[in-house]
């Protein structure tokens, strides 16, 4: 196994070599990553509560959604813990929402009704 490890890695590292656009593109998907999770670990750290929330559930909307009015299903502990705070505080957030009319939430079920409010409060 470690044999045939050896001979990618130099089949890649060779390839790598001999392409140097290759390398730049792949430094700079890296870089953008880094810089994605950065700004993530940011908000994470000094956001307030309903700035974290209101993110985390426009970040569900954008990546999981396909459609606009499909309804994000997540369970409150796992969005609790992607916005980095308690699902107890979470919770209170998501009620808040609820009753200002910015979303829906039934279950494992979030709707988005006003995209922009949300997006204000990030």
């Amino acid at each position: 196994v470690k044999k045939y490890f050896n001979n990618d890695l130099n089949l890649v590292l060779c390839k790598l070599n001999q392409n140097h656009k290759v390398v730049i593109e792949l430094i700079e998907l890296l870089a953008d990553n880094l810089s994605s999770i950065k700004e993530d670990l940011l908000q994470m750290a000094y956001s307030s509560v309903n700035r974290k929330t209101a993110a985390t559930i426009l970040k569900f909307a954008e990546k999981i959604n396909r459609k606009p009015d499909d309804s994000i299903k997540i369970s409150r502990n796992d969005l609790a813990s992607v916005a980095g705070i308690a699902p107890e505080t979470l919770i209170r957030a998501l009620t808040m929402f609820k009753k200002q009319g910015i979303i829906k939430a039934d279950g494992r079920n979030i709707k988005v009704i006003d995209i922009e409010s949300l997006k204000k409060i990030s």
